[in-house]
């Protein structure tokens, strides 16, 4: 269980598969974060490139305004486009499923503003669900939320045979010395 104490030994149910992605893992949770910051920093990959979120949301933006002009009233007959203060990041929670894999995340709106599109000078309402389905549609991220993140090792039994497996009546002892990407 993901809530298990880490202090407490938990029993593994034997598991000779030896296929590695049968195979059982060891999960090590870790937190990412930028410079000295001890708080895990939200990181974003899109486009094969890294953004911490605000830097991603203005990336995101100037592409999607691109693409799709949407603006929101800030005086009469004065409109401004939309701002990253506008945009959030839905993910999968216990409650919902936004994405088909947990580590996904898509953008949306998070504003009670009306939307318009202009033409001219004539502003035509927006339903903000309209809006969503283009967020929705432009980009599917992957999410360091807080910068948390996991790791996956497998446990070997008989590594030097490169057996991949639990076997009863054995303890095993792993020593974690590094780890590479952002998990």
């Amino acid at each position: 269980s993901w809530s298990n104490n880490v202090n407490t030994p938990i029993y593994c149910h034997e598991n000779t598969e030896t296929s590695l992605k049968k195979a059982t893992h060891l999960v090590v949770a870790a937190t990412l974060s930028v410079g000295a910051d001890e708080d895990g920093t939200t990181l974003v990959r899109w486009r094969n490139a890294y953004y911490t979120e605000e830097g991603f949301k203005t990336a995101f933006l100037n592409n999607f305004l691109s693409a799709h002009k949407y603006y929101y009233q800030v005086a009469e007959n004065q409109y401004e486009t939309i701002t990253v203060d506008m945009l959030d990041f839905a993910f999968n929670t216990e409650e919902e499923q936004v994405t088909e894999k947990d580590y996904e995340a898509i953008v949306t709106l998070n504003t009670t503003e009306q939307l318009y599109t202009l033409s001219g000078t004539t502003a035509t309402p927006v339903d903000a669900s309209v809006v969503e389905d283009k967020l929705e549609g432009f980009a599917t991220v992957k999410l360091w939320n807080d910068g948390k993140t996991y790791y996956f090792l497998p446990i070997a039994h008989l590594a030097d045979s490169g057996k991949n497996a639990i076997v009863r009546n054995h303890v095993y002892q792993m020593n974690l010395n590094s780890v590479s990407g952002l998990g």
